[in-house]
């Protein structure tokens, strides 16, 4: 057993192995990791698995301490050997998936489940079949909490990083309409999420948003009555409570209302079960923007009620997070100019949040919003830039927002749509061209909005108005 004290770390990147790491020699469109073998000696690493055997057993004679593997799936491999670890661990695992929302839920589930556990949870956009394994290799011995992130562009992903990682815990935040592109429709996307629960049994739990119109097809799709898994729901908004509601929420929200910096404040309620007579309640203040993420908030709070953590620790965990990078985060200049940078991606359903977020805010300038196009949406592309477009007009109307800037190659459809006057409304064929003309208007008091998919690049946009 490798794991015994034989192995401290691994990389597929020679320039970061260290003494007794392995060495995953991946080939990809650019470089071959084959080529870095020497390197990765040199370093110290004392397991290579690679796919070329020839090249391997030439290393392999000139290294008798080091041992040489040779697979015929790089990433497979990688897969099993992070499932070893994963049973060596003995830790409680949650996997997270959605179409909105997965990343700021994982940093809420992270943070709750702290209160009470050694956590150790992805990091960036370590969520695919490479980084969900990365992360599990390097959660520490003594962890006894697993927060994963799931992401995927077509059925069957979810379900592959299932069976490296059996999650104890499951939450879909949402099935909107990102991934039309590979799945066709939603309720394709919302089997392919399902998938997260197909692997669950007696004990385990899925928590699931009330109030999505896909719940039965997931809860169908997963089988979820027939495993006796336990199914929480949660809902940041419009509940019914009455005896006749279906799916009654196990965590909800009510009283919300966003600050004049944008944060929402509301009262949370929770029953985990039908034999709390009267729920648990607490007023809670989020440090994100927005009041979708009350949603994401509730989630967290439904699996750390799942696994033990107190109901004030919740609160007190979920309240403490933060925006990331990329997604909404503000930044003011040196001139007083404010920018929420919301860059990382976007999908119909996210832009449209953001949208209602921005027009809330309080400002002693102009709202101005820069918006870029959506990617993967496939043949719902159109319908999705005319609904963010036509949201944009409304709001328009209604003045909370004063200027927008539509960007891609979507942008003047979007402009047709909204139907704002000239003087108000513009396109730019990509983030350079934008960021000129946001210069070129924007004032001390301004607040601008920049949200698009992350082929657009548009965090350059952020990084020129905060150097302006």
């Amino acid at each position: 057993d490798f794991f015994d004290g034989q192995v401290q770390g691994f990389s597929w990147d020679s320039r970061t192995i260290k003494p007794q790491d392995i060495f995953f020699a991946i080939s990809g469109a650019r470089s071959d990791g084959h080529d870095f073998i020497p390197q990765a000696l040199d370093a110290g690493a004392t397991l290579i698995v690679g796919t070329n055997e020839e090249t391997l057993r030439t290393h392999a004679a000139a290294h008798p301490k080091c041992t040489f593997i040779c697979v015929s799936a790089i990433d497979v491999a990688i897969q099993k050997i992070a499932h070893l670890w994963f049973t060596k661990l003995s830790t409680i695992s949650i996997g997270i998936t959605g179409s909105v929302g997965k990343t700021t839920t994982r940093s809420l589930v992270a943070a709750v489940l702290s209160k009470k556990y050694r956590v150790h949870a992805t990091e960036g956009n370590f969520n695919n079949e490479l980084g969900l394994p990365a992360t599990v290799l390097n959660a520490p011995e003594g962890t006894e909490a697993l927060v994963l992130e799931m992401g995927m562009d077509g059925a069957g992903q979810i379900r592959d990083l299932c069976q490296v990682v059996p999650v104890q815990c499951g939450i879909i935040t949402t099935i909107g309409t990102s991934h039309m592109l590979q799945l066709g429709s939603q309720e394709n996307i919302a089997r392919a999420k399902a998938e997260i629960f197909e692997h669950m049994r007696v004990g385990d739990c899925a928590i699931v948003p009330k109030n999505d119109e896909y719940v039965s097809i997931i809860e169908d799709s997963a089988h979820l009555a027939d495993k006796n898994v336990t199914t929480y729901y949660f809902a940041g908004t419009d509940v019914d409570l009455s005896r006749e509601a279906i799916r009654k929420p196990h965590v909800w929200a009510s009283d919300i209302a966003l600050n004049k910096d944008g944060f929402p404040t509301c009262t949370i309620h929770a029953a985990m079960s039908e034999a709390e007579d009267t729920p648990l309640c607490g007023t809670l203040t989020l440090s994100l923007r927005g009041e979708h993420n009350i949603s994401n908030a509730c989630a967290a709070i439904a699996a750390g009620l799942h696994f033990g953590v107190d109901f004030s620790d919740c609160l007190d965990a979920v309240s403490a997070v933060g925006a990331q990078d990329g997604r909404q985060k503000m930044y003011t200049n040196a001139h007083g100019i404010s920018v929420i940078d919301d860059s990382y991606n976007a999908s119909p359903e996210s832009m449209i949040a953001s949208l209602h977020m921005f027009s809330a805010l309080e400002t002693s300038g102009l709202r101005i919003a820069i918006l870029g196009d959506m990617g993967e949406l496939g043949e719902f592309s159109q319908q999705g830039h005319a609904q963010v477009a036509r949201e944009v007009g409304v709001l328009y109307a209604d003045t909370k927002i004063s200027k927008i800037i539509f960007v891609g190659s979507q942008s003047e459809y979007m402009k047709d749509i909204a139907g704002i006057p000239e003087k108000d409304c513009y396109t730019a064929k990509d983030a350079h061209m934008a960021a000129d003309i946001a210069l070129d208007i924007l004032q001390q008091g301004d607040v601008v909005l920049v949200k698009a998919s992350h082929f657009m690049n548009m965090h350059d946009i952020v990084e020129r108005i905060l150097q302006a």
